[in-house]
């Protein structure tokens, strides 16, 4: 079969009493990580001649690293913890990353896994199947731990969503004519698009589209009674490209046409 095609495993482990320090930048591979017990000291820095952050994650994470970028971590002295690993290539892996499957945030910071029971045995089953030489199997296994560790729901990420969508939302509105990008997003705060869909409806009482073009449209208006500029340039400034679709959405969310618009906002405006 070919649908598994495009992805090579490289090494692999289990290690139940894990003693090694990480020091490392990797080269031209990925290494998935999963800590299933005991404290875990991180740190991801872009290059070695950054200073790290070190952090202390308490129990079951798991994080990818990537190449390109340096990562430092390991086991607090006098302290065990269990750890799995599985290091890969390939361009399928281009693919988990512009379709989502891999998510930045993964490649930077450990993300808490609530289950770790099940996330261990998914590992296992690719590790077996790695040492009987399934490819395929392990392929599909892979896949499979790498979306539920997606859908993780991180407790700090849950907490602050609604602040987070908040501050969205005033950003949007101070900055309308941005290419808004909305899948990532979603990214930065560590939860899928169609969950940051849900919570900005959610808080919003709007899709983020909508939201976003609500924006433009208000944005537009204020510089059609406020300044001299044409419809092109009033357009391109609320993140419009094209001026006749910017005119058809306007005119249907002010009942008028921007030209118009303007004339009746000169002609409503106190004289001086």
């Amino acid at each position: 079969m070919k649908f598994f095609e495009g992805l090579q495993f490289q090494h692999w482990a289990n290690i139940p009493e894990y003693p090694d320090w990480n020091d490392k930048e990797f080269a031209d591979y990925y290494a998935l990580q999963f800590n299933y017990s005991g404290p875990l000291q991180y740190a991801f820095s872009r290059s070695r001649h950054e200073v790290p952050n070190f952090r202390v994650f308490n129990g079951p994470c798991a994080w990818l690293c990537g190449p390109g970028q340096r990562y430092h971590y390991g086991t607090l002295p006098g302290v065990s913890r269990w750890h799995r690993w599985v290091s890969f290539e390939g361009p399928r892996v281009a693919k988990y990353l512009s379709e989502g499957l891999i998510r930045q945030n993964l490649l930077q910071e450990p993300v808490q896994i609530s289950r770790p029971d099940r996330l261990a045995a998914n590992f296992d089953v690719m590790l077996q199947r790695l040492e009987d030489n399934e490819h395929d199997g392990a392929v599909h296994a892979l896949e499979g731990i790498l979306l539920a560790i997606q859908a993780q729901p991180t407790e700090a990420s849950e907490r602050s969503l609604p602040a987070r969508i908040r501050s969205l939302a005033r950003r949007i509105v101070q900055s309308p004519g941005k290419d808004w990008d909305f899948q990532a997003e979603a990214s930065r705060i560590s939860i899928s698009y169609a969950h940051f869909r849900r919570i900005f409806r959610q808080y919003i009482r709007n899709s983020p589209g909508q939201y976003l073009q609500r924006a433009r449209l208000e944005h537009a208006a204020e510089l059609l009674r406020r300044t001299g500029l044409t419809l092109t340039e009033v357009a391109t400034q609320s993140g419009f490209e094209d001026t006749n679709y910017f005119s058809r959405l306007f005119t249907r969310r002010y009942n008028s046409p921007p030209s118009r618009y303007r004339r009746m906002a000169a002609q409503s405006a106190p004289r001086r």
